[in-house]
């Protein structure tokens, strides 16, 4: 079992090293971010994964690493931080849609919590995906929020 945990072990800190290093190109870190993504990350770990993803997610470089990180983050939606930071990319309107919807699941994907609400509520107002938040409050008999 050690040598699974040893290799488990190399294997988190060569996705972290790469994601670390903008200048990696696109595909490699986008690979990555799925290497990342596709795992069942030991406790200790799933903090750092996720800070990974999120400096990721707010670099200003291209849009495919940051869309697979917004879209990895929903298995770290548990870990704080996330998803008021999904919650900042999906109301940036100047970021692209394709960035910001994938946030939005991210969130979605937390289920009616205290913190999934909020985020959802900031979106209400949202020209583009303001629709889709009230749905998701309405689903999660959040909406309209009581008085």
């Amino acid at each position: 079992m050690s040598v699974t945990l040893a290799t488990l072990r190399d294997e988190l800190e060569n996705w972290l090293l790469i994601l670390a290093d903008a200048e990696q190109p696109d595909e490699v870190r986008l690979q990555a971010v799925r290497g990342l993504r596709n795992k069942s990350w030991p406790e200790v770990d799933r903090a750092r994964v996720a800070a990974a993803l999120q400096r990721v997610l707010a670099e200003l470089a291209a849009d495919a690493p940051r869309v697979g990180a917004a879209v990895a983050l929903r298995a770290f939606v548990d870990v704080s931080g996330v998803i008021a930071t999904l919650r900042d990319v999906a109301r940036d309107g100047n970021e692209p849609i394709e960035l910001r919807y994938s946030a939005f699941t991210s969130i979605e994907s937390a289920g009616p919590t205290s913190e999934s609400i909020a985020a959802a509520r900031a979106l209400v107002e949202d020209e583009t995906l303001g629709p889709s938040a009230r749905s998701l409050l309405v689903l999660w008999r959040a909406y309209p929020p009581e008085r």
